[in-house]
Order: structure tokens, then sequence, then C-alpha cells
């Protein structure tokens, strides 16, 4: 993700989505490269979701070296 997203644009990318998704919908954040970490576990949005997912997102980095999706 260095590469492809050098100026960490993914941080302010789930700023907005959490911005937009409605209430009582369920969403959860994860980031993965060679592990998968969950950030917010999987849960109702309502404010103190969205308080949570946009405080975690300037956690959001790039340590992994590479993206291993296919296992």
């Amino acid at each position: 993700m260095k590469q492809n997203d050098p100026k960490n644009l993914r941080r302010s990318a789930l700023r907005l989505i959490v911005g937009l998704t409605p209430p009582e919908n369920r969403a959860g954040v994860w980031t993965f490269a060679q592990y998968t970490n969950m950030l917010v576990p999987l849960g109702v949005i309502n404010d103190s979701w969205k308080k949570r997912a946009r405080s975690i997102s300037e956690r959001i980095s790039s340590p992994g070296q590479f993206t291993n999706i296919e296992d």
C-alpha cells in the first residue's frame, strides 16, 4: 500500500464511508496484508460505532509488504 496509496487516502476514504453509511446497518473494519486485522468489529452502526471507526482510521498503516488475497 505504500506504493499504491502513498498519501494514505484510505484513511480519509474510511471516514467518508463511515459518514455516508446509514444507521442501523451493520459494518466492520478490517485491514489485511499477510494476515487480517480487525480494527472495528462487525456491529450495528450507531453514533458510538461511527466515533470508534473515525478514531481508528488514523491507525491504518502499511505494515505488510504483500497482500495475500488468494489464500
